[in-house]
């Protein structure tokens, strides 16, 4: 690239902020990443500092739960999500585990 400058309006025209994703959307987007020959591995979810994320937030504990258990539930039971945080998520949070 000649001019160096240009690479942020290119990157923001080609990565448009999304402030919505539909769950479907969610799912296919994660299977076409981590599926190998059209076979789901599995896989470890690691959510570092989640309780952050969610801080005091009714609704957002809510979704990150529907989230987890979505992904555990259609991906076969083939992905685990953990989440982490300095102070027990035992209130906000259920660290959701499926056995096939």
């Amino acid at each position: 690239m000649k001019y160096p400058s240009q690479v942020g309006p290119l990157l923001r025209a080609d990565y448009p902020d999304v402030k919505d994703v539909s769950i479907d959307e969610m799912l296919s987007v994660i299977r076409e990443a981590i599926s190998a020959k059209g076979k789901l591995p599995c896989t470890l979810l690691i959510l570092d500092e989640i309780q952050q994320f969610i801080g005091q937030e009714a609704q957002t504990a809510l979704d990150v739960q529907e989230v987890t258990e979505v992904l555990s539930k259609e991906m076969d039971g083939r992905i685990m999500i953990v989440g982490t945080g300095q102070s027990a998520l035992n209130k906000l949070l259920t660290v959701v585990k499926t056995e096939k």
